[in-house]
């Protein structure tokens, strides 16, 4: 053993940097508190996402778009400093799902449905090798899902294995396996939600985690919009910035897969109102897809 070195050296700077991880998400929160309180819990979008995907994809995706920012920032009509709050809003959804996590029920209290849904997740884990050697998915989100195995975990691990294995349905997973991994999802919710609907703490980090990730849901698509339309031309705005609730794979790669099928043809569209010009931000409450230009109706 050489000077300085230390048997477990590894598991102490591993544990260092879980706690330095820890702190950046929790400052994350408490940078954005302001925006939180000034939101209507009953005028926020329903927590659809999985935040254990949502996130990283996120990140990652606001570091893939630097590049572009320069022009992004020029966009008329586009809240551009909540763009750049993207991986604050990321590293805080992270640090309220890991506290919603917390409150899930213990192992022994859901023993027969925690080992279906772990053989599930070790199954849907293995299902990703051929996708990932085809980089057809980010490595980073699925290394992030394999370190996930408490029982508390669960339920985002599959949901976002849930997601990321969507768009192979037929090549590397069966689609009865992904049923079987939405019902697991829904069990372990809905024990969870049964043990702990009385429990005023577990209901605040809940709608805490809901305007959380409402933020990170508009301004995400505030940035697939503006990329959309600066690439417009390329056609490639999954390359740069891919859903957030989908698969992991870039929408041209997809299409290039299927074979081509022959043109209907369509009827000509109708022009679009001129006093009604299509606008690249939305607010909070008709967040429904991450369809940069779908706009939903008001409420």
């Amino acid at each position: 053993m050489g000077i300085g070195e230390h048997p477990e050296a590894d598991r102490f700077d591993g544990d260092e940097r879980a706690v330095q991880q820890q702190h950046l998400r929790a400052a994350a929160l408490d940078a954005i508190r302001a925006e939180l309180d000034a939101l209507e819990l009953d005028k926020t979008p329903v927590y659809t996402m999985s935040a254990s995907f949502a996130a990283p994809t996120a990140i990652d995706a606001f570091d893939r778009c630097a590049s572009l920012m320069p022009t992004i920032e020029r966009l008329p009509d586009l809240d551009v400093p909540r763009l750049k709050r993207i991986v604050t809003y990321a590293n805080a959804l992270l640090y309220c799902n890991a506290r919603v996590n917390a409150y899930q029920e213990t192992e022994d209290e859901l023993s027969d449905v925690v080992e279906a849904a772990r053989e599930m997740r070790g199954m849907l884990l293995d299902a990703t090798a051929v996708p990932l050697r085809k980089k057809k998915l980010l490595a980073s989100v699925v290394d992030e899902l394999r370190k996930k195995n408490t029982t508390a975990e669960l339920v985002d691990v599959l949901g976002s294995l849930y997601e990321l294995l969507s768009p192979f349905v037929g090549s590397y997973i069966e689609q009865s396996d992904l049923d079987q991994a939405s019902k697991l999802v829904d069990a372990l919710a809905a024990k969870s939600k049964a043990k702990n609907r009385q429990d005023v703490t577990y209901s605040s980090l809940v709608d805490q985690r809901r305007k959380v990730g409402a933020l990170l849901a508009a301004a995400y698509k505030d940035l697939r919009a503006a990329v959309a339309f600066i690439r417009r031309e390329q056609e490639d705005q999954d390359d740069f910035a891919p859903a957030i609730r989908g698969g992991g794979r870039p929408a041209k790669q997809a299409k290039a897969e299927e074979p081509a099928k022959p043109e209907e043809p369509k009827e000509p569209s109708k022009p679009a109102d001129p006093e009604k010009p299509r606008s690249l931000t939305r607010g909070l409450v008709d967040e429904p897809s991450d369809d940069p230009f779908d706009q939903g109706e008001s409420k």
